[in-house]
């Protein structure tokens, strides 16, 4: 079920990188689990040296969740008006949870918009990488020989029940 959508310029992407035109941290990647879970800050902090200097040399997406204004049409992800990126979540990737955490870009997020709190239920659990599609196999950036996801592939959901915020 979508909600009614905004100005798609003014649309946010919950997926953006740490050098994305005024990016900014909404989120800290909590790896203590089995499975990742994105604690989200009350509000975005603007993705400054000094922020990303917490990294302390990780890779700033294993340690973060940026967000920036979506790029739309400048996006690898944007087709047919919209980002691809919630549905092949809701293709392969299993809801982490019923609950609506607190998020602080919901009301300017694309995937919200598109999909709801769908897209909400499997976002807390996503840490951007980049991948590379390959026929039906989506390839990290580390492992270019192995699948990450396939059309066949389910993953598990988190082990780590996440907690309404």
């Amino acid at each position: 079920m979508s909600v009614p959508r905004t100005d798609n310029i003014s649309l946010a992407c919950p997926s953006s990188r740490a050098d994305s035109p005024h990016s900014a941290v909404f989120g800290i990647v909590d790896n203590r689990g089995t499975f990742p879970i994105i604690r989200y800050l009350e509000r975005p902090v603007p993705a400054t040296a000094e922020v990303l200097a917490l990294t302390e040399g990780d890779p700033p997406n294993q340690v973060f969740r940026f967000t920036s204004p979506c790029q739309n049409a400048r996006c690898a992800n944007f087709r047919n008006g919209e980002c691809s990126l919630p549905d092949l979540l809701q293709e392969h990737a299993p809801a982490a949870g019923n609950k609506h955490v607190a998020c602080p870009i919901r009301s300017t997020c694309r995937w919200f918009h598109q999909h709801s709190f769908e897209a909400c239920a499997r976002c807390v659990a996503i840490v951007t990488s980049e991948y590379a599609l390959a026929g039906q196999e989506l390839r990290g950036p580390f492992e270019e020989s192995s699948p990450l996801i396939t059309s066949s592939s389910t993953l598990e959901a988190p082990s780590t029940p996440i907690k309404e915020e």
